[in-house]
């Protein structure tokens, strides 16, 4: 698997597969206040059982759910 932060490949990838989740290691550090998109390539089901790819929303400050 290829996974690339702006051309920078990640060192390590780790699968949890009790907690259906991944852990991804770069080489450098992200930096706080900065933007980072980070996209995945998914084939399964998406639920709101809290483990794996799950759907969630929330209300921020003002009010509006995200």
């Amino acid at each position: 698997m290829g996974i690339c932060m702006f051309g920078v490949t990640a060192t390590s990838v780790s699968y949890h597969v009790e907690d259906e989740s991944i852990t991804l290691e770069f080489p450098e550090m992200l930096h706080i206040g900065t933007s980072w998109i980070l996209e995945i390539a998914y084939i399964g089901i998406i639920n709101d059982k809290l483990s794996g790819f799950y759907r969630s929303v929330y209300t921020d400050a003002e009010n509006n759910v995200q």
